[in-house]
This record gives structure tokens, C-alpha cells and sequence, in this order.
């Protein structure tokens, strides 16, 4: 068993009760979120290290690639259209058959 000292243990009790909040609960979606597409970045894209050292120039590599994975993600939530060939006409009456 672990007991923390009394002021950790006091600040452990005061976060728990602050994140029952719905305004930390929102925030705490937004930055989750955020935090998901990055891991996405680094993981799915292999962008650990920029090929540009000048944060300008950075911004030029970033920018292209998050808007590919947004490209990416839409293309995989629509649904899958499924192509049915449109049946052959019938033929009319007035339409001469094929003799043989």
C-alpha cells in the first residue's frame, strides 16, 4: 500500500473533483481530440522529424499533410457506393430478330 504525503494527496482529491465538471470535461474532449490527430500524424504518416528546420518552412510540410489525413479520414466514413449495371433493354416488337 502507497500513501502520498498529505498536501499531494489534498491536490490528488481537488483535480479528481474538478474534472466532474463539465466545462473541464469539454476541454478536456477538445485537447483529447487534438491529441489523437497528432498521434495519427506521427504514427500513421511517419512525420516524427520535419524534413525543414526553419518553422516556416515546417508549416509548409504540416499544413499539406494534415489536410491529406482529413482527406483520408472523410474517404473512409462515405458510404461505399455500390455500381448495379443497368438491366439490357428489352426489345420492342418492331425489332427485327437475328436469323441465323
Amino acid at each position: 500500500m502507497n500513501f502520498l504525503p498529505r498536501h499531494l494527496h489534498e491536490l490528488q482529491i481537488r483535480n479528481r473533483t474538478d474534472q466532474q465538471d463539465r466545462q473541464w470535461k469539454q476541454l478536456y474532449a477538445t485537447r483529447s481530440g487534438a491529441e489523437d490527430t497528432i498521434r495519427e500524424l506521427v504514427n500513421g504518416h511517419r512525420a516524427h522529424r520535419s524534413r525543414y528546420h526553419v518553422l516556416r518552412k515546417t508549416r509548409v510540410q504540416h499544413v499539406p499533410t494534415g489536410i491529406a489525413i482529413n482527406i483520408e479520414r472523410i474517404a473512409s466514413h462515405a458510404p461505399a457506393r455500390v455500381h448495379r449495371p443497368r438491366p439490357s433493354p428489352r426489345p420492342s416488337r418492331n425489332t427485327p430478330t437475328p436469323t441465323a
